[in-house]
């Protein structure tokens, strides 16, 4: 056999040993690198951190040409007048958190490619948009890139809203579909009377609509028959006359009536002819025998018969007769209101069953609305109210109170609030905002269109100056 081939050969299997060894611990190094990874996304996830900005970088976007803001302090407001890029500035802040807030055309005119960087502390949240398509990326400070990186945003972003004035805007019934998509898990039913052991809040709010729409309207046929017993309540029991019967026994009695007086009138008949035939005793005897033996008879019969107090029962029962109609609608009208008693009961009991299930629905949300919505006195039926009062009809530092509540527990973890048009807030709403950010540990981002420097002034896409002195002043200090 060649030598030289069994030395080359020897060659190529040690060479293609080390080959197959270098890529295994390349392989258990990308598989470590993977896991530290997945196990720093859990450890993360676990610690229930507290995220602010820490830096906003923009380029690119809309009208902004390109802005780094590092806040100082928890109050950042952003000035300039109309078209200067402040909402584009802001709009940024959502779009590198989250996708559905990138529109098309987002990116400025003349330029291909927009980048917005946001620092976190412990993320670094990079999102670089192109026509048609963007890339996300999240890493560490110190460079590790995360898995999933929409997945991690998702476990402290929620982008319903960090807006509050987006939640005043809203009609009423936005603002209940506002609040029922707040509490995303299903709710346990088993102690309402439904088919259903779990239902979501949109289910139960809709389910308690329809349970008051009927103790609405059998309360309407409760007050109904109430109304109707209440004009009827002069009328008394009465017992209604048979008018066929006593018809029948006033028929009966005239008959007898009849035939006593037939009877007596044919005795008296016979009596006579008894004297005829008597003088012509010889001639009639045959005749006179039977009709002897036919009066025997009548009189047994005339004995028989009880007149006594016959006539005066055929008296009253005509009187009955000629009273029967007035005793039998009073009788009817009786009947009628016994019927009316009885639907009332049937309606109250069944609203009251109905009032006792709507509170068992109501209780059922607010311990849910409680454990979802931490916020004191908030429910809602057909609106949202707070302490039973609509808040479409609460003053206006009421409602910013309350929005900026619901804004903070959207996001307890991402502790940042944006408020465009700033400018609708007076100067007490603007502080006790900022007060309530200040108390909470939440950092807020304002637009306000001005001439002058407050804040951040961003002109032609760029920032021109920051002046903090009149930005204090508004956020008292903050």
């Amino acid at each position: 056999m060649n030598t030289t081939f069994i030395a080359r050969d020897s060659n190529f299997r040690n060479n293609r040993h080390r080959e197959i060894q270098i890529d295994i611990k390349k392989r258990k190094k990308r598989i470590k690198k993977n896991l530290e990874i997945c196990l720093g996304n859990v450890i993360k996830m676990e610690e229930k951190e507290e995220l602010k900005i820490h830096q906003l970088t923009t380029e690119n976007i809309k009208c902004i040409k390109a802005i780094t803001i590092k806040p100082d302090g928890n109050t950042v407001f952003f000035s300039g007048k109309n078209g200067a890029g402040k909402s584009a500035a802001l709009d940024s802040i959502n779009m590198a958190l989250t996708s559905r807030a990138i529109n098309k055309g987002v990116i400025r005119k003349g330029e291909s490619t927009a980048k917005i960087s946001l620092d976190l502390g412990k993320y670094i949240v990079e999102r670089t948009i192109k026509a048609g398509r963007n890339a996300l990326l999240v890493r560490s400070p110190e460079g590790l890139k995360y898995q999933s990186p929409q997945t991690l945003i998702s476990t402290f972003y929620n982008d319903m809203c960090i807006d509050p004035l987006m939640f005043m805007n809203l009609s009423e019934k936005e603002q209940v579909q506002y609040i029922c998509d707040m509490i995303k898990f299903k709710i346990d039913t088993k102690q309402l009377p439904i088919d259903f052991d779990m239902m979501t809040m949109e289910q139960i709010n809709q389910y308690r609509k329809t349970t008051f729409d009927n103790r609405t309207a059998v309360g309407r046929d409760a007050r109904n028959r109430k109304e109707r017993l209440d004009a009827v309540a002069h009328i008394t029991r009465v017992e209604s006359v048979d008018i066929k019967g006593i018809v029948s026994r006033k028929d009966e009695l005239t008959t007898m009536i009849s035939e006593h007086r037939s009877n007596f009138e044919r005795r008296e008949q016979i009596g006579e002819r008894i004297t005829q035939l008597t003088v012509e005793r010889d001639r009639i005897e045959s005749e006179l025998l039977a009709l002897t033996e036919e009066v025997h008879d009548l009189d047994n019969k005339i004995e028989l018969t009880d007149m006594t107090g016959i006539y005066d029962e055929v008296e009253q029962l005509q009187s009955k007769i000629g009273n029967a109609d007035a005793i039998n609608k009073q009788a009817s009208e009786y009947e009628a209101k016994l019927s009316l008693e009885r639907e009332h009961f049937k309606f109250t009991g069944e609203y009251n069953e109905l009032s006792t299930l709507l509170d068992k629905i109501d209780e059922l949300k607010k311990e849910t609305i409680k454990r979802a919505i931490p916020i004191n006195g908030l429910e809602f039926d057909d609106v949202v109210r707070l302490n039973g009062i609509p808040i479409k009809t609460l003053s206006t530092s009421e409602q910013w109170k309350l929005a900026i509540q619901i804004a903070m527990v959207q996001n307890p973890t991402l502790k940042v609030i944006i408020i465009k048009e700033g400018n609708l807030l007076d100067k007490d709403s603007m502080k006790m905002i900022c007060d309530i950010a200040q108390e909470h540990g939440y950092q807020i981002w304002i637009e306000v269109v001005s001439d002058e420097p407050i804040g951040v002034y961003i002109e032609d896409g760029e920032i021109s100056e920051i002046e903090q002195t009149r930005a204090k002043e508004l956020s008292g200090g903050k």
